[in-house]
């Protein structure tokens, strides 16, 4: 069954015939077709244009069809036939992609999603809180006490910022290995699950060594960056660990590929649990149309795929969370690092994000 594809381009009404046809060329066998006497390679190889529809002034949408003889074989086949090339040229965007029942098989999807997390931290019928180990700088103990403040204050989730790493003023594995036994300790005493994600963020050897760590640690979940360790690895860590995966979507805004195909339907194919996003009121500023969209792709029925959380962050403050409530729901993790430390006294901070996101989801 076939993959398509929808692209935006930018030209004039009377060249866009041969662009997209150009497109299905480029992004398929980028070779002259005049030149190819095979009727296999013009009848099953060759993308087909199924559909172009003009949008705003000079900009259209192309719909290819390609065969899934060329994409099925692998991840890595699949992205280089989606958007290969066609990221080259820039007035060209991956707008979207629709897949059928054979190639989702291609696909490990989320190992929990949000049923599976809900279940892991015993949370029905709320959105989820969580808070960030930041900034970047601060030694094993002083990240340690932050991680104490969160979890003994009601936060359900920490994560690491994605820009920890492993540093000679806080090295990983002595960083992880205290912070995941303080969250047993603190459910062996209070009986709270509360769920810690380091970042894992290296080349593959090391990658897969800080996993086999983390796994005889007995730690539940991890912050990964799919778009620096490679699409295709993240896929493939998903299928090799039995973790709850965050997506951190940095150096996804380096491709002409529309966040919310990107960040929620890809990401939740590859394996994302939970999928990070810049809130549209904060930091970057991103369409929020565009990231409504996004949570949509990561909830919506998708074969036997199981939902996905949205994670809106990137400067999302206390004083914004009714609004971004509004917007997304319950079926959420909301995500607030800086912003409580604002407070001169941060323990407030953190127990009114918290009781927020409790009367909010009541």
């Amino acid at each position: 069954m076939p993959l398509f594809a929808t692209y935006h381009i930018t030209d004039d009404a009377d060249q866009i015939e041969a662009r997209a046809r150009a497109l299905a060329v480029e992004q398929t066998i980028e070779f002259p077709p005049e030149a190819v006497d095979s009727a296999f390679i013009h009848r099953q190889i060759i993308g087909t244009v199924e559909e172009i529809t003009p949008l705003e002034h000079r900009r259209f949408a192309i719909r290819i069809r390609y065969d899934d003889a060329i994409v099925a074989p692998s991840i890595a086949q699949f992205i280089t036939v989606l958007f290969g090339n066609a990221s080259l040229l820039p007035d060209v965007t991956l707008a979207d992609f629709t897949i059928t029942q054979s190639l989702a098989s291609l696909f490990p999807g989320p190992r929990l999603g949000i049923p599976g997390i809900r279940q892991l931290l015993g949370i029905s019928g709320r959105a989820l809180t969580c808070a960030v180990l930041k900034p970047m700088g601060l030694t094993t103990d002083e990240l340690l006490q932050r991680l104490a403040l969160f979890v003994e204050n009601g936060i359900d989730i920490v994560k690491e910022d994605h820009g920890l790493n492993d540093f000679a003023f806080a090295p990983f594995a002595e960083r992880v290995q205290r912070c995941q036994a303080y969250v047993e300790e603190y459910r062996s005493r209070t009986g709270r699950p509360v769920l810690y994600c380091p970042t894992l963020n290296a080349s593959p050897a090391l990658l897969y060594r800080q996993v086999e760590f983390c796994t005889r640690l007995g730690i539940a979940g991890a912050l990964v960056i799919p778009a620096i360790i490679g699409l295709p690895t993240f896929a493939e860590l998903r299928q090799q660990i039995a973790m709850v995966l965050m997506a951190h979507p940095a150096l996804s805004g380096a491709v002409r590929w529309s966040p919310a195909s990107l960040l929620g339907k890809m990401f939740r194919l590859l394996g994302a649990d939970i999928s990070i996003f810049p809130y549209s009121g904060g930091r970057f500023r991103w369409d929020p149309q565009h990231l409504e969209q996004l949570a949509h792709f990561l909830r919506q029925p998708l074969f036997h795929f199981p939902p996905a959380f949205p994670a809106p962050a990137g400067g999302l403050q206390r004083t914004m969370l009714a609004t971004a409530f509004e917007q997304y729901g319950r079926d959420t993790v909301f995500m607030i690092g800086g912003d409580l430390f604002r407070d001169p006294q941060p323990q407030r901070a953190i127990a009114q994000f918290v009781e927020t996101i409790h009367r909010l989801s009541a």
